[in-house]
C-alpha cells in the first residue's frame, strides 16, 4: 500500500480496522471518515464498509444483550398447565381455545317435555340448560329446570361432583348428560359444568 494513498482521508482505514474489532468506535470513526471523504474525495468505499460492519456489530451485541437481560419464557411442559376445574372462563365467547369445550345446545321445550315423559328415550344426549334448586344434599340436587325459550318447568335429580355447591333457591345455568331415571320417575342428570348465579 501506497503511504501518500490515504493522505487526505487517513481515518478511512482506521475506522475500518476498529468496526472490524467491533464495538461503537469503528462506528464514529467510520462516520467521521465518511464526512471527511465529501471533502477530500479519499477513502469512501472503506468508510461505508467500517459503517456498515460497525452497525452489524452493535445489532448483534444489542440482540446478545437483550437475551441476556431478559430471556424469553422457558416453554412449560405440558404436565405443568393449569387445568379447569369445572368452572369454564371464557374471556372472548366468539374465540374458542383449547380449554373452552364446544357449547352444547340449549334444550329446547319440546325436549324437555319428552324427557319429563320419557327419560330412558334421552339417555345420553347432552344439553345446556337453566334451573332453580329446591333441596339439596351432597350427592343429589332437585330442581326445576326450564329451557331458554319457555319458562314451563320439569323437575329433575341433578347428580354430579359439581352439584354440591347448590344450595336450595339457586339459580343456575348448567350442561348436564341424560343418564336415566331416578326411583320415583325423575329424570337423571349428571352435571358436566354448573354456574350458579
Amino acid at each position: 500500500m501506497d503511504d501518500d494513498q490515504f493522505k487526505g482521508n487517513p481515518l478511512a482505514p482506521i475506522g475500518l480496522v476498529l468496526s472490524i474489532l467491533g464495538g461503537p468506535f469503528g462506528l464514529i470513526v467510520s462516520f467521521l471518515a465518511l464526512r471527511r471523504s465529501d471533502r477530500t474525495g479519499e477513502g469512501r468505499g472503506m468508510a461505508l464498509a467500517g459503517l456498515l460492519i460497525s452497525a452489524a456489530w452493535i445489532t448483534i451485541g444489542v440482540f446478545v444483550l437483550s437475551n441476556i437481560v431478559n430471556p424469553a419464557d422457558p416453554a412449560v411442559a405440558e404436565a405443568d398447565r393449569a387445568r379447569p376445574t369445572g368452572t369454564t372462563v371464557t374471556v372472548n365467547p366468539a374465540v374458542a381455545d383449547a380449554t373452552t369445550p364446544p357449547a352444547e345446545p340449549p334444550i329446547t321445550a319440546r325436549e324437555l317435555s319428552a324427557l319429563a315423559t320419557d327419560p330412558a328415550a334421552a339417555k345420553g344426549k347432552k344439553f345446556s340448560l337453566l334451573g332453580e334448586a329446591v333441596t339439596a344434599d351432597a350427592d343429589d340436587v332437585i330442581a326445576y329446570v326450564h329451557s331458554a325459550d319457555s319458562p314451563t318447568a320439569t323437575r329433575v335429580v341433578l347428580r354430579g361432583p359439581l352439584v354440591g355447591d347448590v344450595t336450595e333457591d339457586d339459580a343456575f345455568e348448567a350442561i348436564v348428560t341424560v343418564t336415566g331415571t331416578r326411583a320415583g320417575g325423575l329424570p337423571l342428570l349428571q352435571v358436566t359444568e354448573l354456574e350458579v348465579s
